[in-house]
């Protein structure tokens, strides 16, 4: 195990005890499943409206309840993924915060089912919602200005863009001081990603 360790928190042990005491065993692993499936995708439920109005008829809860119920999954299954958790482990820290043994069991097998695809779609996602998907750049030379005499100016005019997307991109003007500073953070940044790698 690597540093995987839930806190017991009042609101994580209310949801501990939604899980144990509404939650019916034979479901949870369709549940988790479904929530492990689902989960690296941004944006997206795991469960559509319609599926939850369902589910909080066939599992007899609350909206709140559910929400709780499928919040708290999600977030057992995230942390796991995060820490690289193995199947006892996972199962072990879940026992610890209160969860039934039939229910930290489940969620263990379904870690060791789900668990390697969900850590690595989860390792691929990027943490922001705007990517860098395109880079162009321009050299000008400021010649002269009204109030001023000759004057020799160079300064680069970069334009990041997003996600494809035409409307959201990043412009800059930069001195040659000004990009070379720029350039000397997108190197360290460069060689701290290279220290994680």
């Amino acid at each position: 195990m690597s540093g995987l360790q839930f806190t017991a928190t009042p609101q994580l042990k209310k949801a501990v005890e939604l899980l144990n005491d509404e939650v019916d065993s034979s479901k949870l692993p369709k549940l988790l499943l479904r929530i492990a499936e689902k989960l690296h995708m941004r944006d997206v439920e795991a469960f559509s409206e319609e599926e939850q109005e369902q589910l909080t008829n066939v599992l007899e809860l609350t909206s709140e309840e559910l929400q709780t119920v499928l919040e708290t999954c999600a977030f057992f299954m995230e942390q796991a993924a995060y820490h690289g958790a193995n199947k006892n482990a996972f199962g072990n820290q879940l026992l610890a915060v209160g969860l039934a043994q039939d229910k930290a069991q489940i969620f263990a097998k379904v870690w060791e089912a789900a668990g390697k695809d969900l850590a690595g779609k989860l390792r691929n996602r990027s943490l922001f919602p705007n990517e860098l998907t395109s880079v162009n750049w321009r050299l000008n030379l400021q010649m002269a200005q009204a109030n001023t005499g000759k004057m020799k100016t160079p300064n680069a005019l970069i334009q990041l863009g997003c996600n494809d997307d035409p409307t959201n991109t990043v412009r800059m003007e930069l001195s040659a001081r000004e990009l070379y500073a720029f350039y000397d953070k997108l190197e360290t940044i460069q060689a701290q990603l290279d220290q994680l790698s």
